[in-house]
């Protein structure tokens, strides 16, 4: 049950996405997708301590529980949508763009580890 957290989150977020959709907001979109990769991956670094740790947080530790990732990813995705919904457009687009930079890094940076998605339902 725990691995559908992130996804019911991202869902949760296109009910706040900006108006405009996909093709006035892509960079929220994305930046929403990768912290839901990421989200997943760091959750299998916190299922296999013995095999990685999180290198890339100043916020979760080397070996983090699993709650911890979740309540840290619902948080990074709720600031988000938070702050889409406070910035500007020229501003929205660059932060999401920013952010949608930095999460392919770590997506490609754990994908290198060899840390892939799994999901149990």
């Amino acid at each position: 049950m725990s691995e559908l957290l992130p996804i019911i989150t991202l869902m949760a977020s296109l009910i706040f996405a900006p108006t405009g959709g996909l093709k006035e907001n892509p960079a929220y979109y994305a930046s929403n997708l990768g912290l839901g990769i990421d989200w997943l991956q760091t959750r299998q670094i916190a299922k296999n301590p013995d095999k990685w740790t999180e290198e890339w947080s100043w916020v979760l530790d080397e070996h983090p529980s699993e709650k911890a990732v979740d309540n840290y990813f619902a948080g990074a995705i709720a600031g988000n949508i938070l702050i889409h919904k406070l910035l500007g457009e020229k501003e929205r687009k660059a932060f999401g763009a920013a952010l949608t930079a930095l999460e392919l890094g770590a997506i490609i940076n754990n994908h290198n580890l060899g840390i892939r998605i799994k999901l149990n339902f």
